[in-house]
């Protein structure tokens, strides 16, 4: 798959429009990482809506109720699979400019790093070695964020991995709105796109890249030997629609709300699965 993919593409660059979903894919995976608190898993035998109104899966078919549980728990484990191989993130924001900066980048995913479960050894090794203290701090990003990055991050992790003090795994470093960090470029010196590019030959192979960035700046990113995903083509794809009508089927069997208030033909959607199919239908396309 993508993640684990050897053949040289080190990178996942996910392109949009505005609005198209870039952040809330990363939301979605920092939420199961080990950066969120985890929500129990909803048990669809008697689940609260988000409504606030229950709903019995009981009250849908018996093939139904088998359908979401088994898809829930696809898409659980899936979501989770995924999470569990973020060991930083970073979200760029334009109206909060320090977060599109070179030296709160490093220092951030510094920090985050150090937080990982599945980097302890790195965050043993920097509470021991005042000198990479010295160097990830903020001062020291400012003054030097290629020494910080270099030698602060890389070069560790890699010497911890190649001692097998770090789980051969492929991990993930995800960083959110290129873009935005774009309006924030200095007049001198990298922006956190290009400082990427600079310094992707040496970061580990194992550390793999998600990057999202609206589509229209995606040219800056085709340097790197990547993958690309575009959200704009979501529409043609069938598999996004399996999942958009996966979600809205679900939302319209857990919420009572919601199908109270939706009729197809002048017919309630309640308790008919060809008018709540019929709707779904209607939604998407």
């Amino acid at each position: 798959d993508l993640i684990t993919d050897s053949k040289g593409k080190r990178a996942i660059v996910i392109t949009g429009g505005p609005g198209s979903g870039k952040t809330a894919i990363v939301s979605q995976l920092v939420e199961y990482s080990s950066f969120r608190v985890k929500k129990e898993d909803a048990i669809y035998h008697d689940i609260q809506s988000l409504d606030g109104s229950d709903y019995n899966m009981s009250n849908s078919s018996s093939s139904d109720s088998g359908l979401y549980q088994s898809i829930s728990t696809l898409h659980h484990c899936g979501a989770r699979s995924l999470g569990n191989r973020v060991v930083a993130y970073h979200l760029c924001q334009t109206d909060n400019n320090i977060t599109c900066l070179v030296p709160e980048f490093v220092h951030s995913i510094a920090a985050h790093l150090c937080r990982a479960p599945q980097l302890a050894a790195y965050r043993d090794l920097v509470a021991r070695d005042q000198s990479l203290q010295d160097l990830l701090s903020m001062p020291s990003c400012i003054a030097d964020a290629n020494a910080a990055f270099r030698l602060g991050i890389l070069e560790p992790l890699s010497v911890l991995r190649s001692k097998s003090k770090i789980p051969n795994t492929t991990c993930l470093l995800v960083i959110d709105g290129l873009n935005e960090a774009e309006y924030h470029r200095p007049d001198y010196g990298d922006s956190i796109a290009s400082f990427l590019i600079r310094h992707f030959e040496a970061i580990p192979p194992w550390l793999k890249l998600l990057l999202t960035i609206r589509t229209s700046y995606g040219e800056i990113m085709k340097k790197l030997p990547s993958h690309y995903i575009s959200l704009d083509k979501a529409s043609m794809s069938e598999n996004i629609q399996k999942d958009l009508c996966t979600y809205i089927m679900h939302r319209i069997n857990t919420s009572s709300s919601i199908r109270a208030n939706i009729t197809v033909n002048n017919s309630k959607v309640e308790g008919s699965s060809t008018s709540k199919y019929v709707f779904m239908r209607h939604f998407i396309f």
